[in-house]
């Protein structure tokens, strides 16, 4: 009777903890959460698979040609478009869908002693519009997720595009 007690007391505290992490690990906001506020809207339809989204580190979800094949589809588009007269990054982030779409875009920008500039709502959305022309993306799924985060950064020098990475 006793071992069985003590199988019992040890089963329920396993599932308590297990149920109490996974619980925070939903509600808690982490690192590079965003409210539905900060999304940039497109005229698409996007949805994500599951209710967990892996950092873009976790996996190896990727564009199928790599960070080259991106800067050769849209690099020079992404050049073409006016950009402020700073000098600073532009980070664009998004998920990537266990269907290989992309959606849930948002766009944060600062300058070189990395703070905050606010970008036009007209050029941030043709920069999603142009990473939207991407259609390559390789999602690939993590533990519970099948989601993924993603991002892509370009460099801006004086108001000219210096790099896509």
């Amino acid at each position: 009777m006793y071992k069985l007690t003590k199988y019992t007391l040890f089963v329920t505290l396993f599932l308590t903890l297990l149920s109490l992490g996974i619980i925070i690990t939903t509600i808690i906001p982490k690192v590079g959460s965003y409210s539905k506020s900060e999304m940039i809207e497109t005229n698409q339809k996007f949805s994500k698979c599951g209710f967990i989204v892996s950092e873009f580190y976790e996996t190896k979800s990727d564009y199928k040609t790599g960070r080259y094949g991106i800067r050769k589809e849209i690099f020079k588009e992404i050049s073409l478009l006016d950009y402020p007269n700073f000098s600073g990054n532009i980070n664009i982030r998004f998920i990537i869908n266990c269907h290989n779409q992309i959606g849930d875009f948002r766009i944060k920008a600062t300058n070189q002693s990395f703070e905050l500039v606010d970008l036009s709502d007209e050029l941030k959305k043709n920069i999603v519009n142009e990473v939207l022309k991407l259609k390559d993306w390789n999602s690939q799924p993590y533990f519970l997720s099948k989601d993924s985060y993603y991002q892509l950064n370009i460099k801006i020098r004086d108001g000219k595009v210096k790099d896509l990475f």
